[in-house]
């Protein structure tokens, strides 16, 4: 029982000093803690204890420490105890605060860092360790420069000190070096602290590792690039192919009126090449830019190597040695040559770059597999029947780190601007929508072979033969073709081709015109071939309404390039045959006479264009 205690203790427990005198201390609600510390006293022994506690009388919650000790009397015979009690109440919340605040800086993602005045690291919080790789044993004491990138000049520092040396705070966007070496970008905020008397001792930066949002926003403008580069393709490649087509036809036109020994012929030939290879590259360009898949056909690809290669040595440094082992016995497979065309040259540039300035080779070998004499087949190329294109190259190789990360998508290797790390990854892609496989050795210091697996084809698909010959095995026809374009050359082109097949042509170049005459005279015309993008009514327009007209009237529709009409499109609206332009004169006739076939033979229209 409490024989008696002063006024402070009774305002500790927030009870009268009367309401305390004789209290029976075993009814204490904590008891538990404060009991044996009063009986360790009566034994005659100090006792301590420190807690929160919740006050019997007044239900307070305060933390206190007691310490504890017996009372004797004048023979030494133990009389009782005495306690003594202090308050500790603000102390421990002001304790819990700062373990909290401690707390949230240790736990929390952002960089914290506290330096004094010189300035000179004092603190830094786990986050900062985890995004620099220092520790705060590492850096306490070093100025915060041991993070720079040198990407920042120096007025860029100085005007950051100017506003934090006058007491206000600095905000702006860092790109600093991990202890690693590697760079990493952050947002940051510098606040001056100040003392009581207004003095500026220490500065705390709060940073957030923003590289992955910024390596997103490079991506999304660069998808945005991307996407107005497709847009703008799209608008260029009409009127391209229009004009592609009217120097494929002419060309053509004049290679048949010249005889075969005719020195000039040959000059009229390479017109023909060069106009196929700019038709490829729109086509390559709007696939890119529309991410779209080609159609596959059979390709001796042999022949579209040899094609790569011409273009690459032109481009090649001369201190690199371009090689080749071309196979021309190939057989054929199911490919998309342009396709083909950008993996060899994607190759080839990444051998370029890993040959850098220095003397080197590439070497270039397509053959067909053979296991039999030990080559060595790869998993997942099933049966038999496989070409082989390598791509080897002197260069400084790849690190085993790095060999199974090489066609992840924006990884790479190079600085800035030195590569994307999309080449690789398109390689791949296209290698696999191909059915193929590819293998990659490499030994850092002594260069890199990638092999590339592709299925032959069990029947070779025969390659077009633009000549004399193959103008004279197309059969022709009477039959009356309606041509509608809005471009006067590919009319007049178009009109010549097929009336040398034999045919009967009416041509407009105002697609109300064409519908107008249909509709005054609907058995006037055996088959429509229509350009897609014209003036007033375009070719999906125009075919609506022909076929309101004439149901059973077969339309074949030409366009260079179109974002809204595709083949599938094509075949919902009842058209018959889809052509890219530039169509030259042998690919138009030889669709004209399929479609008017397959119109007499069926006596309805297809569900889809060929």
């Amino acid at each position: 029982r409490i024989t008696d205690c002063n006024q402070r203790f009774a305002e500790i427990v927030g009870a009268a000093r009367d309401q305390l005198l004789g209290l029976d201390m075993t009814t204490l609600h904590d008891r538990e803690a404060v009991l044996p510390a009063l009986r360790t006293a009566l034994e005659g022994r100090e006792g301590r204890v420190e807690s929160q506690y919740r006050t019997t009388l007044a239900g307070r919650n305060i933390y206190a420490s007691m310490v504890t000790g017996p009372l004797y009397d004048s023979e030494g015979a133990i009389r009782g105890g005495v306690a003594i009690i202090e308050d500790r109440t603000d102390q421990f919340q002001a304790d819990t605060e700062r373990n909290r605040f401690v707390s949230a800086i240790e736990q929390v993602t952002e960089t914290i860092v506290i330096t004094d005045t010189r300035p000179a690291i004092l603190y830094v919080n786990p986050a900062f360790e985890r995004t620099t790789g220092y520790t705060l044993a590492e850096v306490r004491g070093k100025n915060p420069s041991i993070l720079k990138s040198g990407r920042q000049d120096r007025a860029f520092y100085e005007e950051m000190w100017q506003t934090l040396t006058a007491g206000r705070v600095w905000r702006g966007h860092l790109v600093n070096r991990r202890k690693d070496g590697s760079l990493f970008e952050e947002d940051a905020a510098i606040s001056p602290i100040r003392d009581d008397a207004g003095r500026v001792v220490n500065y705390v930066a709060v940073k957030r590792d923003v590289s992955r949002e910024v390596m997103l926003e490079r991506q999304l403008y660069q998808a945005q690039k991307m996407e107005a580069i497709g847009t703008l393709a799209g608008g260029i490649a009409h009127d391209f192919n229009n004009i592609l087509s009217a120097v494929l036809g002419y060309a053509e036109m004049v290679e048949l009126q010249v005889p075969e020994d005719a020195p000039v012929r040959q000059d009229v030939e390479q017109i023909i090449a060069a106009t196929r290879r700019a038709t490829d590259l729109v086509r390559q360009i709007l696939t890119f830019s529309r991410q779209d898949e080609e159609e596959l056909k059979p390709v001796k690809v042999q022949f579209v190597i040899k094609e790569a290669l011409k273009l690459l040595r032109s481009t090649l440094p001369s201190f690199i040695d371009l090689q080749s082992e071309i196979d021309t016995g190939c057989g054929s497979i199911l490919a998309d040559p342009s396709r083909i065309h950008q993996v060899l040259l994607n190759l080839c540039t990444n051998a370029k770059q890993a040959i850098g300035r220095k003397d080197g080779v590439i070497r270039v070998s397509l053959r067909e597999v053979d296991p039999e004499a030990g080559d060595e087949i790869p998993a997942g190329c099933e049966g038999d029947g496989w070409l082989v294109l390598e791509v080897s190259d002197t260069g400084c190789g790849i690190d085993s780190d790095h060999l199974d990360r090489i066609f992840d998508p924006f990884f790479t290797t190079k600085a800035k601007g030195e590569g994307t790390g999309l080449g690789l990854a398109v390689v791949h892609g296209i290698v696999k929508s191909h059915g193929g496989e590819i293998v990659v050795k490499s030994t850092p210091g002594q260069g890199t072979v990638f092999r590339i697996f592709l299925p032959l084809l069990n029947a070779e698909g025969e390659r077009l033969d633009m000549s004399v010959q193959a103008m004279a095995d197309i059969k022709g026809g009477n039959e009356r073709i309606m041509v509608v374009d809005d471009d006067g050359q590919l009319v007049e082109i178009m009109k010549r081709s097929l009336e040398m097949f034999g045919y009967q042509v009416l041509d407009f170049l105002d697609s109300r015109l064409a519908l107008k005459h249909l509709q005054a005279e609907p058995d006037s015309v055996d088959l429509v071939v229509t350009d897609m993008t014209m003036p007033h009514l375009t070719g999906d327009e125009l075919t609506r309404e022909l076929l309101a007209i004439r149901p059973d009237l077969p339309v074949i529709l030409c366009t260079g390039y179109s974002e809204y009409v595709g083949p599938e499109d094509a075949g919902l609206l009842g058209i018959r045959a889809y052509l890219f332009k530039p169509v030259d004169n042998l690919e138009l006739a030889r669709t004209v006479r399929r479609v008017l076939d397959e119109n007499d033979r069926d006596g309805k229209n297809h569900d889809s264009p060929q």
